[in-house]
């Protein structure tokens, strides 16, 4: 992910890294890290299942861009509120950056209709031909050659942290 930002040319010293929760800040400062960025936390809370509410952001994002990050979007209603809710604290293009693209009931349709600029995701799990239609946000990077270097890894005996630490880092 941070390979595919970093090669859009933007320029990070406007951005902020976002998690859309508490629990994904290891995520997103990891790859704030990477991109040079400052960390923002949306604070949200689970009143009852499946209800979010997302109630105030962490950190300053007025006038900057951000990239959110999760590791999975399901139906797409918790991570597009808290893109919106960035929105109404100043955020311009709101960027993210998600692992796994579940994208049920009418994930695509939120996603497309949202204040998000661009929707990056992996292809961990195949969006099917109907979906890709539906959208002109939705951008998909191949997990391949990551995969393809952790296979030589587990052929060579080495250890697989060194393939993690080359896609975190060089962008190779």
């Amino acid at each position: 992910m941070a390979e595919y930002f970093l090669s859009k040319g933007l320029d990070m010293s406007n951005f902020v890294v976002v998690s859309p929760d508490h629990g994904g800040t290891t995520r997103a400062r990891r790859l704030a890290e990477i991109l040079g960025t400052p960390l923002a936390i949306v604070d949200k809370r689970r009143p009852r299942p499946n209800e979010v509410e997302a109630n105030n952001v962490i950190g300053d994002v007025e006038g900057k861009n951000v990239i959110v990050v999760d590791d999975i979007c399901d139906t797409g209603g918790s991570l597009v509120a808290a893109c919106q809710l960035l929105k109404d604290h100043g955020a311009n293009d709101i960027y993210t950056s998600i692992v796994h693209g579940v994208f049920s009931r009418d994930a695509v349709e939120k996603i497309e209709n949202s204040c998000i600029k661009e929707f990056v995701v992996t292809n961990t799990i195949p969006m099917t031909e109907e979906m890709k239609a539906k959208t002109t946000k939705i951008t998909v990077l191949s997990v391949g050659k990551m995969l393809a270097k952790i296979i030589d890894a587990i052929s060579d005996r080495t250890p697989i942290s060194d393939v993690y630490n080359i896609f975190s880092h060089s962008g190779d």
